[in-house]
């Protein structure tokens, strides 16, 4: 059956309080000239293989791999670190730049760690940015207790090993976006104390299993 549990019990961690977006800035300023370099290597590589044979060609193809893998990988970190920028500077107090100064660390530190867990438990967050998207090795997206957190980013569907998804305490979260359908029917979607409303369409994929 394609739905998701829902489970009344909590748990609760802190998110670390150590800061990466330094680094994040500091990536993003490195990224352009990584690109060009990287783009280079790999146009070099292969007119290399393509005049090479036998075992040359081969390992010529495959430093060819391992630098377009890296470049992807550089785009990657360049959309994200430009997300997270523009994501912390739209905050519209000082208390909600400083709380998304601390989401952006912990994306990008998920990011660049290839963590499976990402908990963000901040109280005056309204939104999360789309680029939560791109962390594609997370398990567990834990944002219980963001009691001011109004929509969730419509990327659920961007998570292909999504084991848990806690909601808990998110009381002004009165919907899920549209991608709960492409959720993977595993997921355990833990809601007690939200305002979302299982009657509407979208939110009715979950399969209500305990209290929510």
């Amino acid at each position: 059956m394609d739905t998701f549990n829902v489970v009344g019990s909590s748990y609760c961690s802190s998110s670390s309080s150590e800061s990466t977006t330094d680094v994040a800035r500091a990536l993003l300023a490195m990224h352009n000239s990584a690109r060009v370099i990287g783009t280079e290597l790999v146009a070099s590589l292969k007119n290399d293989s393509s005049s090479s044979t036998g075992t040359e060609a081969t390992a010529s193809l495959g430093t060819v791999t391992q630098a377009t893998q890296s470049n992807v990988f550089s785009t990657k970190l360049h959309s994200l670190a430009t997300e997270l920028n523009d994501y912390v500077l739209s905050g519209e107090s000082g208390i909600e730049v400083q709380e998304r100064d601390f989401v952006a660390d912990a994306v990008m530190n998920v990011f660049l760690t290839q963590d499976a867990v990402l908990r963000i438990h901040l109280t005056n967050i309204t939104e999360l940015p789309n680029c939560i998207g791109l962390l594609e090795t997370v398990q567990v997206l834990d944002f219980s207790g963001c009691c001011n957190l109004k929509k969730l980013p419509d990327v659920l569907d961007s998570f292909p090993e999504l084991l848990t998804l806690n909601l808990q305490g998110c009381r002004n979260l009165t919907a899920l976006p549209r991608s709960v359908m492409g959720m993977r029917w595993f997921t355990n979607v833990f809601m007690k104390g939200t305002s979302i409303n299982l009657s509407n369409p979208t939110n009715a994929k979950v399969k209500k299993n305990g209290t929510s």
